[in-house]
């Protein structure tokens, strides 16, 4: 014969949900801040060709699952950016366009680094080094779904 299970007690974590909080160690309106802080440097992003506007948006994403479910539905759900989150959540996928178009900023960036600045050659190496690790994740990605059975 069993034992009956004891009443659940509040653990700090729970107490820390219910009072706002999330995971008991940092409050809501921080996840917030840094998602929205996030969306504004991908919006940013859109309109300048050198900051990435995908991984910011992944980070808010991330943060708003953690503070406010309802932006982060609206931002898998957003016209422009919602396409590209999906598809990242679904499998990590990278469109071709944005494969193509990644590599050549990459590409221009280190050919007007090495025309233009006067830079080392040891760090001019290492920029290209840390492109090129870039670009091979950004290539290992899949571009699309995969072939379904049939």
């Amino acid at each position: 014969m069993s034992a009956d299970p004891e009443p659940s007690v509040p653990t700090p974590a729970d107490t820390a949900v219910a009072d706002g909080h999330t995971a008991g160690i940092v409050p809501r309106w921080v996840y917030r801040a840094i998602g929205w802080t996030c969306v504004g440097l991908g919006g940013v992003g859109t309109v300048l060709p050198l900051l990435p506007t995908t991984p910011f948006l992944l980070i808010a994403v991330w943060a708003f699952a953690r503070s406010s479910p309802h932006w982060a539905d609206w931002l898998r759900r957003h016209r422009a950016f919602g396409p590209l989150l999906r598809d990242w959540e679904d499998g990590q996928r990278i469109p071709l366009w944005a494969k193509i178009f990644s590599s050549t900023v990459m590409a221009a960036s280190l050919a007007w680094m090495t025309a233009r600045a006067d830079m080392h050659w040891a760090l001019l190496a290492f920029t290209a080094l840390l492109m090129s690790a870039g670009a091979g994740y950004v290539w290992s990605r899949p571009s699309r779904r995969p072939a379904g059975p049939g």
